[in-house]
């Protein structure tokens, strides 16, 4: 149910099905809304939209119910596997961003952790700790116990707590049986002995375990309830019986009989601060503790004491009863601790107050939470000298632009630039300085130029084309002693070429002065300002040459034949001063007279004559042949008979005409006598007759 401030009603609601559900904790939101966690038998009713929508299993579940401010319900959900979750501490708490952590113990061996610190169990009862979001989805889940029990134990009240930090992170406390599985870097880290020993445990937002401790004597100790201060401190609160081993430098250092309730403080690390017994004669139980905004902790819960109990309050005798309800209120054990901060700064400096601070100071003060070693708040007096930076001015002179010390080229003249030099004056702050500039500009021209073909220019690049881009800077070269930057203006004129296309026969010799007597087609030659425009004119040669490949003759009998076949012939009379012998133009010439005859030969356009044959034996019949030879009828009309007196084997017989000319050739093979028959006009024709090594010439007129 809901109250207003003043204890009124604002609402109230069952929640339940048709078995049995007790609530055991509850907790609120940073947005108004109300979560309760228990434990519930009741298989339909309880779940709606949360996690779990169905009834796990065993004894009993664990439930987690949220309402709005309004008491509506937004959803709901189980949380239990197969086996039990417990029937006796549950608890619920949030944190600043709205996440819902639960706690409580489980027999069930699945189906509880998932993600977290311990995702299986350490045996007996375990206790859990899952977290969920706003939408109650669940993040993460862990069993946290070792081989014992952390929970269910002989109807004895478990309780098992759980409270968050302003850091997101998370603290489980409870009572465990176990003497492993349970501590880790905490203040104690074995088992204090007995049956029971209370545990704490630190987990970040993510479930990692940060830091976990026993906390218990020799005796038996039950584990109840957890809460946070403002600075991470941790308060842990239960019974115990142990006489040692639980209280140091708190209200109450001694056990006074049966079971104390008992509260101890820890440092965010896990460092115990203080600790103290509560209690009387008789025996305390106790519950969860509060804490105030200044740190004052509110400690709850029930006594059989008469005595040692209250004071100062407002009932401070014993009413009667088996019980009666106790509070207890103790101030803050975090003492705070002093100091002061030493500061020299340039001008101005903001310290941890959030103020800035021009002039020196030394009476600010600030209380830093929880900032002292042992975990109390730290009260810092500052001790502040202000030194102020040093001013001056660089007085500079450029052409055309200047870069300064703050990496800016400046390309007109500037009196208002300012740069700050971290460190530069004497007292070691920053030096300001302003720039003075005077920039005075670089002289410019251009250089007009007219070349051919290529031209090297002032910077050393050979241009080979025409260009009115290029510059080039003559360092102190102006008048004011900047540079000056010369523009080049260039235009780049051709040679001309051309190709002297040549054929000659045997050699040539061309305008370069050199005989060639082979072709060629690369020969160059410059002809300097030979081109229309001034420039050189470069001509090849393009040359063919050409001669007569053979002038050589064979003679057989009185035929002269020209022995190359790829020429045209023109037979001449040497001693008539090589007149042309008119007709005779084959390639094979047999005189009617005795004289000396050459041929002259034409190919590839050339002209050559060979040398003289001296002929003496026209008319002369030759005859190698053992035998007389005898033709008829000669002079013959074409029809010819040739005997031997020897006899032919396989004889050639050659007709030519004056002129050397071909008539008639064939073989003829062995007979005594060869007939023939051959065409031409009336004239002068010579047979030639060759058997084997023996050969015959022979005068014959064709009428």
């Amino acid at each position: 149910m809901k109250f207003d401030a003043s204890g009124n009603r604002l609402w109230a609601s069952y929640y339940g099905g048709t078995g049995w559900e007790e609530a055991y904790g509850v907790s609120t939101d940073t947005a108004g809304n109300v979560y309760i966690t228990g434990f519930t038998n009741s298989t339909t009713g309880i779940a709606s939209g949360g996690f779990q929508s169905s009834y796990g299993g065993g004894t009993y579940d664990s439930f987690l119910v949220k309402f709005d401010a309004a008491g509506n319900r937004i959803w709901a959900t189980y949380y239990g596997g197969t086996g039990d979750e417990g029937y006796d501490g549950n608890s619920v708490c949030t944190d600043l961003s709205g996440n819902i952590y639960l706690t409580g113990w489980t027999s069930s061996t699945a189906d509880i952790a998932s993600g977290g610190f311990q995702n299986t169990p350490g045996g007996g009862k375990d206790a859990f700790l899952a977290k969920f979001n706003t939408s109650g989805n669940r993040l993460w889940a862990t069993y946290y116990g070792g081989t014992g029990d952390e929970g269910g134990i002989s109807n004895i009240l478990f309780g098992k707590n759980v409270a968050t930090d302003s850091s997101g992170n998370v603290y489980l406390s409870g009572t465990t049986a176990s003497s492993s599985g349970i501590a880790l870097n905490g203040f104690q880290d074995t088992y204090g002995g007995g049956t029971y020993d209370c545990y704490l445990s630190k987990l970040d937002s993510a479930g990692n375990r940060l830091w976990a401790t026993y906390y218990g004597g020799a005796g038996d100790e039950r584990g109840w309830g957890v809460s946070t201060d403002a600075s991470g401190n941790a308060y842990l609160t239960g019974r115990t019986n142990s006489t040692a081993g639980i209280a140091s430098g708190g209200f109450q250092n001694t056990n006074y009989g049966n079971y104390d309730a008992f509260l101890a403080a820890f440092s965010p690390a896990g460092n115990r601060l203080c600790a103290t017994y509560y209690g009387g004669t008789n025996g305390e139980w106790v519950y969860t503790p509060a804490i105030d905004a200044s740190g004052n902790i509110y400690l709850p819960g029930f006594t059989y004491s008469t005595s040692g109990i209250a004071s100062g309050g407002f009932q401070n005798t014993f009413a009667g009863g088996t019980y009666d309800a106790y509070l207890a209120k103790f101030t803050s054990p975090i003492s705070t601790a002093t100091g002061t901060d030493v500061q020299t700064a340039c001008n101005f400096f903001t310290w941890i107050d959030g103020n800035t601070y021009t002039s020196s100071n030394n009476t600010a003060t600030y209380n830093i939470v929880g900032g002292a070693a042992n975990g109390s708040d730290s009260l810092v007096t500052l001790n502040l000298t202000i030194l102020n930076s040093s001013t001056g001015t660089d007085v500079q002179t450029a052409c055309n632009s200047f870069t300064w010390i703050d990496g800016i080229t400046y390309t007109t003249s500037n009196n208002t630039a300012t740069y700050n030099i971290a460190g530069g004056a004497a007292n070691g702050c920053d030096s300001l300085v302003t720039l003075n500039l005077t920039i005075i500009n670089s002289a410019v021209g251009t250089d007009v130029q007219t070349a051919c073909n290529s031209f090297t220019w002032i910077d050393g690049i050979t241009y080979t084309s025409g260009n009115n881009t290029a510059t080039y800077n003559i360092a102190g070269g102006a008048a004011n002693g900047c540079d000056s930057l010369v523009t080049l203006n260039l235009t780049i004129l051709n040679s001309a070429t051309g190709t002297d296309v040549q054929t000659a026969c045997n050699s040539f010799n061309w305008i370069d002065g050199i005989t060639y007597t082979a072709s060629n087609n690369t020969a160059t030659y410059n002809i300097a300002g030979g081109a229309a425009n001034g420039c050189d004119s470069i001509v090849t040669l393009n040359l063919t040459i050409n001669n007569v490949s053979d002038v050589s003759t064979t003679t057989a009998g009185i035929t002269i034949t020209a022995n190359n076949t790829m020429a045209g012939y023109q037979w001449l009379d040497c001693n008539n001063g090589y007149a042309v012998i008119s007709g005779a133009t084959g390639q094979s010439y047999t005189p009617s007279a005795n004289g000396s005859y050459a041929v002259e030969l034409v190919q590839n356009g050339c002209t050559d004559t060979s040398a003289c044959v001296d002929i003496t034996s026209v008319g002369i019949i030759e005859n190698t042949f053992n035998g007389q030879i005898t033709v008829f009828p000669n002079p013959t009309n074409g029809h010819l008979s040739i005997v031997s007196e020897t006899g032919f084997d396989d004889a050639l017989l050659t007709i030519r005409n004056a002129m050397g000319q071909v008539v008639y050739q064939k073989n003829h093979t062995s007979s005594d006598r060869l007939e023939l028959i051959f065409d031409g006009p009336a004239g002068v024709y010579f047979l030639e007759i060759v058997n084997g090594e023996k050969s015959a010439v022979l005068k014959v007129i064709k009428e």
